[in-house]
């Protein structure tokens, strides 16, 4: 994307200006600079000065946001978003995300309690958050973490004859990884690959960790087209939290479902309201398309 931070924030924000240009007039009388295209009134001159005003260049200076200052700027501005929309950028469908991403922030942040009514966080009933923690009591479990360490290689033969050397305690298990392992990361930390629960443990090795004891070494296991030891240092048993412990986590996360209930209400009746026609064929066709490289021409 060209210049993606700054479409995304003051371009962005200068074509929405531009694409409202003159919706704030109250008559010719109040019109402080007319073009090709556009007006800025008084008003529009006061919002852009506030705005201004909040940038941290500003915030300590405000005496450098005098009126000719304020206006030039905002001049500059209307010039850019003027040529812009003559050069039809606007209609460019990567600058258009850009655009209507930034729409959608600013007038959800003024809509927001218009769309969605505040629900107040002490008004829900302790029966009806006793009954979330128990229907969602997963949530508040830490489940078994393993620490252990890993060597890789693409040598399974080499890997085995390493596993004897361990064994019989020629080489510890760290002092092979520092030497031995192909995995650059876990190389430099001695082979410790970190404490995770088992789903996060790459499948090849997950099942073979969860038997080991602590400082016990796994057999040679293949994942992918490389072999691994592992040894399991320490395991910490899961542990169950009870309603009590996490009560007040458990009422956010209670305000929280209620308003993703809200705001899936009101995304469906908005879709009404604008009668959202999806069109199967052309959905399928962007369904099989390849994403496009993250970070655009």
């Amino acid at each position: 994307m060209i210049v993606r931070r700054t479409i995304g924030g003051f371009l962005a924000a200068a074509l929405l200006v531009g694409a409202l240009a003159g919706c704030g007039e109250k008559g010719k009388e109040n019109v402080a600079v007319s073009y090709k295209g556009g007006t800025l009134t008084v008003e529009d001159l006061e919002a852009h000065r506030k705005l201004l005003s909040r940038q941290s260049m500003f915030r300590g200076n405000p005496e450098r946001l005098t009126p000719e200052f304020v206006k030039e700027h905002a001049v500059n501005m209307e010039m850019i978003i003027a040529k812009g929309l003559k050069e039809k950028l606007h209609q460019d469908p990567r600058l258009r995300a850009e655009i209507h991403g930034f729409m959608a922030d600013l007038f959800l942040k003024v809509m927001q309690e218009q769309l969605v009514t505040k629900i107040d966080r002490k008004d829900l009933r302790e029966e009806e958050v006793r009954a979330y923690y128990e229907k969602n009591k997963d949530s508040y479990r830490t489940p078994a973490l393993y620490g252990f360490s890993v060597i890789k290689s693409a040598n399974e033969a080499k890997l085995a004859a390493l596993r004897k050397r361990i064994a019989s305690g020629e080489l510890s298990f760290a002092a092979a990884a520092e030497r031995y392992s192909s995995d650059e990361q876990t190389k430099k930390a001695k082979g410790y690959a970190g404490r995770l629960p088992l789903e996060r443990v790459q499948p090849g090795m997950r099942e073979e960790l969860a038997k080991l004891s602590p400082k016990q070494i796994s057999g040679v296991l293949k994942h992918n087209d490389s072999f691994y030891l592992v040894q399991l240092l320490e395991k910490t048993e899961p542990r169950q939290y009870s309603y009590e412990e996490k009560a007040e986590y458990v009422r956010n996360d209670l305000l929280y479902s209620h308003y993703r209930d809200e705001w899936e209400k009101t995304y469906d009746r908005l879709k009404k309201e604008f009668d959202v026609q999806e069109h199967a064929p052309v959905l399928q066709r962007f369904g099989k398309e390849k994403p496009a490289p993250a970070g655009g021409a």
